[in-house]
């Protein structure tokens, strides 16, 4: 009830803040840009803002497609749990937004057919991010600056387990 709550008033100021566009490489991202096929498999990621307040949520849309000739077999359970999302710094220092899950938990799966594609909304928050483990929350701010957002997500096919990397794109927390 606390998330649903929280993801309402998130996307209502998104809405809200989206209005004052930035006029700079921060801007609106609407582009659909793809990462690199795995076995015929891609994902693309765009945010609703790339300038991010400190302490803040955004949310992150999610698109899988599929475009090889097999059915591809993704565990489903929620997208904070099956998708990783990093913030990188110019430096190469790593903020996972998302929490490792160390119990296997995904109790639903989904096929995606050839041709197929398939949307999920990630909300994540700069007010904390979870070190090298992915287990333990740090409770601290993301620092202001300028990082680059990319996420992961593991996907199988008949002849195996695959890692599925999105495109990268520019943030900025201030």
């Amino acid at each position: 009830m606390i998330k649903a709550i929280f993801f309402i008033i998130l996307i209502a100021g998104l809405l809200a803040s989206g209005s004052k566009a930035q006029a700079n490489e921060f801007q609106i991202q609407t582009n659909n840009d793809w990462g690199s096929p795995v076995s015929g498999v891609q994902m693309s990621i765009t945010v609703s803002n790339t300038i991010i307040s400190t302490g803040s949520g955004f949310i992150i849309n999610i698109v899988i497609r599929n475009s090889s000739t097999n059915i591809i077999k993704l565990g489903e359970s929620s997208p904070e749990k099956d998708f990783t999302a990093i913030l990188t710094d110019k430096s190469g220092r790593l903020y996972q937004l998302t929490r490792n899950d160390p119990f296997f938990t995904r109790l639903l799966r989904m096929d995606l057919k050839s041709g197929e594609s398939h949307n999920w909304i990630l909300g994540v928050e700069t007010d904390k991010y979870y070190e090298s483990s992915g287990f333990i929350a740090t409770n601290s701010d993301i620092p202001q600056g300028n990082y680059t957002l990319s996420v992961t997500r593991n996907f199988s096919v008949s002849n195996g387990r695959f890692k599925l990397e999105s495109n990268v794109l520019k943030i900025q927390i201030r």
